[in-house]
């Protein structure tokens, strides 16, 4: 079977979120599931999903990159209120060429072709395949949600502080501390359940931008890793797969 189904409307909600910032995406038929990713320009940020699809084990690997509009503007059709009982969208891929995807509700069915884009991202990036997050501290969230409240704490405060960026990341005995880069009197911590300890450095976009999905329906953990002054790892689980964004480090202030 070469077609993938999904029915599930928190799954495309989280699909729909989860790409911001990047012009493109590669969308892959791999064995188990479907496979989405891509990288932004300043390549500070990589993002990878993998949905678990039960009926694709014999298949032939597809893929074919599409523009990230055009695809978030098939989402939002798909999750339309004028849509009425919404029951699935299907994708195939083409010849490596295009995609079809199709949008079924109960009185309605919708099909479109996305042309793959020559100029966008074909494979992941090698470098992300040699790092290794084995040594990292890592914390896992009890409430996902919560950690959207970062951004929108240290976002409320610029209005009154000059610079609040970067952001210095911790993984402590008893979950993640957030603090402005130098400004101990301000301060967001996260409880988890927490494994080793190291610090790191994020951007406030990179915060929103990791955060995007954390309060859909369905994203049931978060888990955050980071290795001492370096890359970091946010991973969201769900019932039929994850996500994930792998951040490199802010730039700390002179």
């Amino acid at each position: 079977m070469n077609e993938v189904t999904i029915s599930d409307l928190n799954l495309l909600r989280i699909m729909s979120r989860a790409f911001d910032g990047l012009d493109t995406v590669r969308v892959q038929l791999v064995e188990e599931g479907l496979r989405i990713f891509g990288i932004n320009k300043a390549s500070t940020a990589y993002y990878n999903m993998f949905i678990q699809i039960s009926s694709l084990f014999d298949i032939e690997r597809k893929g074919v990159t599409v523009s990230t509009n055009s695809f978030s503007t098939l989402l939002e059709l798909a999750l339309s209120g004028y849509l009425t009982e919404f029951e699935k969208l299907s994708l195939s891929i083409e010849n490596n060429s295009h995609a079809v995807f199709t949008i079924a509700g109960r009185h309605t069915e919708m099909k479109e072709t996305l042309i793959h884009v020559p100029s966008g991202i074909k494979a992941e990036p090698p470098q992300i395949k040699t790092i290794d997050f084995s040594k990292a501290a890592i914390c896992k969230i009890k409430s996902p949600k919560d950690y959207r409240l970062v951004y929108k704490h240290f976002e409320a405060i610029r209005s009154f502080v000059s610079d609040i960026e970067p952001i210095e990341i911790s993984i402590v005995s008893e979950g993640a501390e957030f603090k402005p880069f130098r400004q101990a009197q301000r301060l967001h911590r996260l409880k988890g359940e927490s494994t080793g300890d190291a610090e790191s450095l994020i951007s406030l976009p990179n915060i929103k931008l990791t955060s995007e999905v954390a309060d859909i329906g369905g994203v049931k953990v978060l888990e955050i890793y980071v290795l001492k002054e370096a890359l970091m790892k946010f991973k969201y689980s769900f019932d039929l797969g994850f996500l994930e964004y792998i951040i490199a480090p802010a730039v700390a202030p002179e």
